[in-house]
């Protein structure tokens, strides 16, 4: 054995060997790259999971204030269709009481009302009602449908 290992002998199988020393040596290092690999592992591994959670907190983050933007111009929609709608209906009641009094002046000058106009009279007063109108409009109303018909 003396010719393979450079100083060879007998002193190398007892471990007083220089060469034996630095073998021995080239295994605790290889051991000590390898748990540094093992190290670099585990937080690259962790790095990497806290990256995509970040991610995918930011993702979600980002959809939930979508939905609530997205949220807050429906109900802000829906707020200005009200109003507008509000708007239509106290338009129209205006002037559906207009064709009341004007029913009702032409019932006063006439002395009544010819059935056709009491028919479109009741139509006029039935959607004013229905839009919320009531007051001077019923008491037009009344005050028409009291006269008498006439031919």
């Amino acid at each position: 054995m003396s010719g393979i290992f450079p100083g060879g002998g007998p002193e190398f199988e007892h471990g007083t060997n220089k060469d034996h020393d630095s073998f021995g040596g080239h295994h605790a290092r290889q051991r000590a790259f390898a748990e540094r690999g093992a190290v670099v592992e585990v937080v690259f591994s962790l790095a990497l999971a806290a990256f995509v959670s970040g991610i995918v907190g930011a993702f979600v983050s980002s959809v939930v204030a979508s939905i609530k933007s997205q949220g807050h111009k429906a109900q802000q929609r829906a707020t200005e269709e009200r109003t507008e709608l509000e708007s239509m209906k106290a338009g129209i009641r205006a002037l559906l009481w207009c064709e009341l009094e004007r029913i009702h002046s032409v019932a006063m000058s006439k002395g009544g009302l010819t059935v056709d106009q009491r028919r479109h009279l009741e139509s006029v007063y039935s959607a004013y009602h229905g839009l919320g109108g009531n007051g001077t409009g019923t008491r037009l109303f009344q005050d028409s449908m009291e006269m008498q018909v006439i031919d």
